[in-house]
């Protein structure tokens, strides 16, 4: 009978994983607002824990621009 190994954590879904070692940061308010704008996109009313990691990854932290401003 063959042994069965532990999954990979790299091939689990995120919502599987375990949560990385440190302290927890929050999103920015520009990441936050990047999450949000995801969501809309996609039709969904509020950003889910895909959308989260997302901007956490891809949207620097800094500031929002302000309405009708390009960085």
């Amino acid at each position: 009978m063959p042994t069965r190994l532990p999954p990979d954590p790299g091939r689990l879904p995120p919502w599987k994983r375990r949560r990385p070692p440190g302290p927890r940061t929050p999103l920015s308010p520009a990441q936050r607002a990047a999450a949000q704008a995801r969501a809309a996109q996609a039709g969904r009313r509020y950003p889910n824990l895909v959308d989260n990691l997302w901007a956490a990854r891809h949207v620097p932290r800094g500031e929002v621009p302000a309405a009708g401003e390009e960085e």
